[in-house]
């Protein structure tokens, strides 16, 4: 679930030509997720400080623990943000234009089942802008998206306990600089 979001917005990022399309537009982004066999309910800004905190923040309050809900998934995009963090706290903000974007999903699964998410994202985030671009794009440990041995971006989940017994909410943010004036790029 959290591989086909991901993977169905870098799509729709590509597909729409990554420079001049307004890609925040949350028309297109329904659309989109339309053609998925995905419920996901879209939280499209212009900006925000953190789209990660935004879903951590409200979490408790899109998946109540007594009200069943008809999402699967919870996405928060903006065009930038003014105070994101990246691993371990450090400071992580964008550019406008670039793709900043947290998903939020609920599992089962054990905080340790749960470990490699970063991993596992960062490898189908690679392989989509690979397939879609054809640039070489390698997911690196524990979390970086590298191109030409540069960094182009990087993933942070973050797993927390819900209200209900048993489930966690699962936080997974991606940052994609792909408008950044950078030597490495």
């Amino acid at each position: 679930l959290r591989i086909g979001c991901i993977q169905c917005l870098l799509e729709l990022t590509v597909s729409s030509g990554l420079i001049d399309v307004k890609i925040l537009d949350a028309n297109t982004l329904a659309a989109g997720f339309a053609s998925v066999d995905l419920a996901v309910r879209l939280h499209v800004f212009d900006h925000l400080p953190s789209t990660q905190a935004y879903l951590k923040d409200h979490a408790d309050t899109f998946y109540p623990s007594n009200i069943a809900t008809a999402y699967q998934a919870e996405l928060c995009i903006c065009d930038w943000q003014t105070d994101g963090s990246g691993r371990r706290g450090r400071e992580w903000s964008s550019q406008a234009g670039n793709i900043t974007m947290s998903l939020l999903t609920h599992s089962q699964r054990s905080p340790m089942e749960l470990m490699g998410l970063s991993l596992v994202s960062g490898i189908s985030i690679s392989e989509t802008i690979n397939e879609l671009t054809g640039f070489k794009v390698e997911a690196k440990w524990p979390n970086d998206i590298i191109i030409n041995d540069g960094k182009l971006g990087g993933i942070l989940v973050d797993v927390l306990p819900q209200q209900r017994q048993g489930w966690m909410n699962v936080v997974t943010g991606v940052g994609i600089n792909y408008r950044e004036e950078s030597a490495e790029l």
